[in-house]
């Protein structure tokens, strides 16, 4: 019997349970859901979903009760707590994998010490990017295949640049396969921080710079308007992503010669996915720890610098 684990039960880590659920309902009952969390609401409803689909989970407040083998472990904490809670982890249980959720840590010297800790323990991991696992990307990075070089511009609208940036750095990093290459030339942001819809954390508006490999620059921009959320990549042709709408558009001297449809994913099922790789072939699509760490590191460094200006002198990012 092998042990699964999701610590952290709210939001994405109800997400991250329901894809684990989907994986265990295809017959792997060999396998064993554990859940922790202090909320007792949040464990009440990963009790009630895996309910419905007739799979037992087994749910704590206090990983001292967890069983001391853990095949794969999701950590979907906030980042505020999530060294604290990796450290607890490891410190009762034996580990084989780890999928964590991104931001991954506030402050940079955490990057560090949890990379010096899972080689030390012959922990593999990954970040939850998951775009790298999406149909829509796959399809993009084939057709960037015919492109020397291009330009992208990820622009919109109240969409979280500092929680979300990550993501289409990792996605930048994915297109191009030169994470090693990722630059982040300047940050240009509109003014003091604002509050987060989750409380306690901090958000802001402005534009991101740089470059990585074939992508000789990009911009990502957050704007307090309601402006839909599109990424343009420029080559010799253009190819504008619509997230929201699943769709894929492929133009040509200023004239649409293509468009893609695809359906949504989300996590509550690429997870499922996931899942099912790490288990079966010990390697998924998803980001390695390693290059998430080089991702993060650059943008948390000159997010690290905007906070101090406003008083977070410790060097740490309020986001999550």
């Amino acid at each position: 019997m092998k042990n699964l684990l999701i610590v952290g039960c709210g939001n994405i880590g109800f997400r991250h349970l329901q894809g684990t659920l989907e994986y265990l309902g295809g017959g792997n009952e060999h396998l064993t859901v554990y859940c922790v969390d202090k909320d007792k609401e949040a464990l009440d409803r990963c009790l009630a979903e895996a309910a419905s689909r007739n799979i037992l989970v087994r749910v704590t407040s206090e990983m001292s009760s967890l069983p001391k083998s853990i095949e794969l472990a999701i950590i979907a904490t906030a980042s505020a707590v999530r060294r604290e809670v990796f450290d607890q982890l490891v410190s009762v249980c034996n580990i084989k994998y780890i999928i964590f959720e991104k931001v991954l840590f506030q402050k940079v010297e955490d990057y560090h010490y949890v990379k010096k800790k899972l080689h030390e323990l012959h922990i593999c991991a990954w970040v939850n990017c998951p775009r790298r696992g999406m149909e829509l990307w796959h399809t993009l990075k084939g057709l960037l295949e015919k492109e020397e070089t291009y330009e992208i511009c990820i622009s919109g609208g109240n969409w979280g640049l500092c929680c979300n940036t990550v993501h289409y750095l990792d996605a930048i990093c994915y297109l191009t396969e030169n994470t090693k290459m990722l630059q982040i030339k300047k940050m240009k942001m509109d003014g003091p921080p604002v509050a987060a819809k989750r409380v306690g954390y901090k958000e802001a508006y402005g534009t991101i710079l740089g470059s990585c490999g074939k992508c000789t620059g990009f911009t990502i921009s957050c704007q307090d308007d309601s402006s839909a959320l599109l990424c343009k990549v420029i080559g010799k042709r253009q190819y504008v992503i619509d997230e929201t709408r699943g769709e894929l558009t492929v133009l040509e001297s200023g004239h649409e010669v293509q468009k893609l449809h695809f359906q949504a994913q989300y996590v509550s099922h690429l997870t499922g996915i996931f899942v099912r790789e790490i288990l079966e072939q010990g390697d998924c699509e998803l980001t390695t720890f390693e290059d998430s760490v080089i991702i993060h590191e650059g943008f948390i460094e000159r997010l690290g610098e905007y906070f101090a200006e406003y008083g977070y002198g410790d060097g740490s990012c309020p986001i999550t």
